[in-house]
């Protein structure tokens, strides 16, 4: 078994002979999806935060946005993502230098990914949600809802289960089922409540077909 970047990528790949390549049983190129990384994402707590796994939601083609040039800079990919969630949690409670995080991802992605750190100043609070589920405000804006499901899906347990669920319902079929998705994959034992198993699976079979 061999693995090895493509020609294109212009990583110091050379073309391989026909009769090296006839020797493999089978040649395949493996994609890089959201859903892959968060799971990986997810099982590193001590490296990437809920707002790291959040931003990739929110904004998946960058995830693998490379981009070979002969010029000393980096671009997005898996990689360069778990450096750049490195650099959040050695400057917290503070945020790293632009200048750091461009050096990861290139300026964009920096600017970006900087600005959704910014977006949780914004968020209802996880207490005034789980204390009014029906009533806590919901945000319009698509960034911010985003960010709140990650943040409510990490901190989501057996006990307040039903209440962040309730929340997450209003937030639409879209964000609600990738929250729900989220919370599964942060607290697997989310599976065996009585809110999961006689609502959310029921109606969106799906959420453990995928995971």
């Amino acid at each position: 078994m061999a693995a090895t970047n493509r020609i294109s990528d212009k990583s110091h790949v050379h073309a391989l002979g026909e009769a090296l390549k006839s020797r493999f049983h089978s040649i395949v190129e493996l994609v890089t999806t959201a859903d892959d990384f968060i799971k990986y994402a997810q099982g590193k707590p001590k490296t990437f935060s809920d707002r790291d796994i959040s931003f990739i939601r929110n904004r998946p083609s960058l995830l693998h946005d490379f981009t070979p040039t002969k010029d000393l800079t980096n671009s997005p990919c898996p990689r360069s993502w778990e450096f750049t969630a490195e650099f959040f949690r050695m400057y917290e409670p503070d945020l790293p230098p632009m200048q750091l995080i461009a050096g990861a991802i290139g300026e964009g992605a920096a600017a970006e990914r900087l600005g959704f750190e910014r977006i949780y100043s914004q968020l209802p609070s996880r207490k005034e949600i789980l204390e009014n589920p029906e009533g806590a405000p919901v945000p319009d804006d698509p960034a911010i809802r985003y960010a709140l499901c990650g943040m409510l899906a990490s901190k989501t347990t057996k006990k307040n289960a039903a209440d962040v669920f309730k929340y997450f319902e209003r937030l639409g079929p879209e964000f609600a089922v990738v929250a729900v998705k989220d919370a599964i994959g942060y607290n697997p034992g989310l599976v065996g409540t009585k809110v999961f198993r006689d609502k959310w699976l029921k109606e969106n079979p799906e959420i453990l077909m995928e995971g």
